[in-house]
């Protein structure tokens, strides 16, 4: 039977002797405590949904928590074992291994060096699966290998001496990790109204110990399993949900890090179409100028919708210019392959003014100016070339010159021969 609960770290590797920390909780709200057995650091916290193993030196072999769960109503307890791996650095050889631990993605490259100061020392070389490795010289050895994929390998450098112990091993503390993409299980074909089902899992993946996470952020949905479980969903579709992301993700926890990966997929829900509710029952519609220009019919649908204007049962394009005999009831009809619908308007043909009233004012303008121009041009022309009768001049000879009119002014004459 099932423990509805989880762990801050699915599967916790310590070293013997150093400290430990790791919390379980649950989601569940009927609690009377929650607690950890254990050889050591066993806790118990009352009306709480979480709580800590905490130990400061980890010095037992045997130490198997478990983390258990008391409720009000059924079951009364449950508990679940926390995957738990302690480990010793060996003592008696004396190498180095760097890095003394490892943690590679299977199919990556790994590379490690083991070495030693002694003098004595016959041979330095690695036990392995594959690529091991024997060395007489140098006091190091280094285990490479290209592409490694197998999983809990078991990898030692070896020392022979020339004295005694003549033989000694360190272990590798190798851990190969495999988190594939998930995957993310969904119908085709969703209409709306139909009920969706998801599943969001991992497969492949080692260790086993992942955690799924299912999230579509448009419905605030975000459910998760532990241990390698899928995450199963349902919900009816919606037109609203025409586009929502789907996502699933898988996290593995490793002493060192945590691993993501996720995959994704975009809903498509179709549906028939649905006239926007702001085409205007009656619209008024300006003479001279087309249908399309003045008036807009939207729909939404998946299919995008086809949409046409009609009117006595007679289809209309868009772009006909419209006039006064063009007044009376439309339709705007939209369809796709799920459906159709349609939507009547009354339309009222009028006529704009502005245009007329512009060019009749521009055209008296240009007459107006005409006629000043006209005006201007006589006027000018009177005043500055002058109008005279030579009957009514009065010349007068004087020595000086002509006066005119017995004027004092006097046009002086310029002798052409001098006698």
């Amino acid at each position: 039977e099932s423990c509805d609960v989880e762990f801050s770290s699915p599967k916790v590797i310590v070293r013997y002797g150093d400290p430990v920390n790791v919390t379980c909780h649950t989601n569940r709200t009927d609690i009377r405590a929650t607690g950890w057995e254990a050889s050591v650091g066993a806790t118990r916290q009352d009306n709480s949904n979480s709580a800590v193993w905490n130990v400061s030196s980890l010095t037992v072999w045997d130490a198997e928590p478990k983390c258990y769960i008391n409720f009000r109503a059924d079951p009364k307890q449950c508990d679940k074992p926390l995957n738990l791996i302690i480990y010793r650095v060996e003592a008696g050889c004396d190498v180095v291994i760097t890095p003394s631990s490892i943690f590679v993605k299977s199919g990556d490259p790994v590379r490690v060096t083991c070495s030693t100061n002694r003098k004595d020392f016959k041979a330095i070389g690695w036990n392995a699966p594959v690529s091991p490795v024997m060395k007489d010289k140098g006091g190091k050895a280094i285990w490479s290998v290209d592409n490694l994929t197998i999983r809990d390998a078991e990898v030692r450098c070896f020392l022979n001496l020339s004295a005694p112990p003549y033989h000694c091993e360190k272990k590798l503390h190798l851990f190969v990790y495999n988190l594939p993409e998930p995957t993310l299980e969904l119908e085709r074909g969703i209409h709306v109204n139909d009920t969706v089902n998801v599943t969001c899992s991992v497969k492949g993946q080692h260790p086993t110990n992942t955690t799924q996470r299912l999230l579509i952020p448009g419905l605030k949905l975000n459910l998760s399993s532990v241990n390698g479980k899928p995450v199963i969903s349902n919900f009816k579709a919606r037109k609203e949900h025409n586009g929502l992301k789907v996502i699933c993700e898988t996290h593995l926890h490793l002493p060192t890090a945590t691993y993501r990966r996720n995959s994704s997929v975009t809903l498509n829900v179709s549906f028939p179409p649905v006239i926007s509710p702001r085409l205007p029952v009656k619209p008024l519609i300006t003479a001279g100028w087309s249908l399309e220009s003045q008036l807009t019919c939207a729909a939404d649908g998946n299919p995008r919708p086809n949409i046409r204007w009609f009117k006595d049962d007679k289809v209309v394009e868009p772009s006909k210019v419209m006039d006064w005999g063009d007044e009376g009831l439309y339709e705007c009809v939209a369809e796709n392959t799920h459906g159709r619908t349609r939507r009547s308007v009354a339309i009222v043909i009028t006529h704009d003014y502005l245009p007329r009233i512009a060019g009749t004012s521009a055209v008296i303008l240009v007459f107006v100016l005409i006629i000043v121009i006209i005006f201007y041009v006589i006027y000018y022309t009177k005043n500055k070339t002058g109008q005279y009768r030579i009957e009514d001049r009065k010349i007068m000879f004087t020595k000086q010159g002509v006066g005119l009119n017995g004027g004092t002014d006097h046009i002086v004459f310029t002798p052409l021969i001098t006698l």
